[in-house]
């Protein structure tokens, strides 16, 4: 009689032990389930989370470690790209706000975000434009200054009684 109660008795351990091992083992495969769902839609913070209870559930899972591993590089190389997108992003917005008032530093503004994305071609378009303000600017200043040195001219002439000469310098 006894003997047939520890047979009983080990035969309903194993059961427990098969049903615990299945329990796992379905547990195990829902999670690596939702972590290749969640990687093959991008959503890569929540699937190397996934991936973290699986590796939790089998420390020895491959596939989870090697995941877990690309993932972080993944999120990585997504934060740096948003970083670089967020500071290009600001330098445009500065450049575009100073373009009509301080137009080289605008280009210098824009020149940083065209290192950030070099193939920007609306940056590019934005460059070329400002540099040609800048050359405009250049050529206003200049015949200010020319403009300014005649009228300066004409009136010491004037006040010198140099008729003829101030009234040259006045037309010019």
């Amino acid at each position: 009689p006894e003997d047939a109660y520890a047979s009983d008795m080990v035969s309903r351990i194993n059961q427990l032990i098969n049903s615990e091992e299945a329990l796992q083992k379905k547990k195990l495969e829902e999670a690596l389930v939702k972590a290749e769902s969640l990687f093959a839609a991008k959503d890569y913070e929540a699937a190397l989370e996934a991936y973290y209870e699986v590796a939790s559930l089998d420390a020895e899972n491959t596939t989870a470690l090697s995941r877990m591993v690309e993932l972080t590089a993944l999120i990585a190389q997504n934060n740096a790209r948003q970083q670089a997108q967020k500071n290009f992003d600001l330098l445009v917005a500065k450049a575009d706000a100073l373009r009509e008032n301080d137009a080289q530093s605008a280009l210098l503004s824009y020149q940083e975000a065209s290192r950030i994305f070099p193939d920007n071609d609306s940056v590019k378009e934005k460059i070329n434009l400002t540099e040609k303000i800048i050359q405009e600017n250049a050529l206003k200043a200049k015949a200010t200054q020319e403009y300014n040195s005649f009228v300066t001219q004409a009136d010491q002439d004037f006040a010198a009684a140099k008729l003829l000469e101030a009234k040259v310098n006045y037309e010019k």
